[in-house]
């Protein structure tokens, strides 16, 4: 309840800064929290005018590089897989924004979520994601 997600993954659509303000607008506008997820889609425009950014991202050279240097995410949540040699504090250094929490590496996520009940049954991994 209160929370919508708005998902603009796959490739980048060809969106004037014009459109990519109105849609900031409208959602500046709700009362509810509104996420939305850009995948690995640069939108520099909406993200300028988001009133907080966050970056998802596991503890990864290629991932850490691959992040869109244009925007500074105001906090970042970082995907925990085992065996990742870099820690929570090259994260921070790396993307210049802290760790606001971890969450662990779970099968259980990708199941819940292709089951279409993750709103409904979430995974203990996620439950971490209450502290933002």
């Amino acid at each position: 309840a209160g929370l919508d997600l708005v998902a603009l993954v796959g490739p980048a659509p060809e969106i004037d800064d014009d459109r990519w303000a109105l849609l900031a607008a409208v959602l500046a506008a709700e009362e509810r929290t509104v996420i939305v997820d850009l995948g690995t889609m640069r939108a520099s425009r909406l993200l300028r005018l988001a009133t907080t950014t966050v970056l998802v991202t596991s503890a990864c050279y290629v991932a850490l590089r691959a992040a869109d240097s244009t925007s500074q995410p105001d906090r970042v949540v970082l995907v925990a897989e085992a065996g990742r040699a870099l820690t929570a504090d090259d994260v921070e250094r790396a993307i210049g924004a802290p760790v606001a929490c971890r969450v662990r590496w779970d099968p259980a996520i990708a199941r819940a979520v292709d089951a279409g009940v993750l709103t409904q049954r979430r995974p203990k991994a996620l439950r971490e994601l209450g502290r933002l």
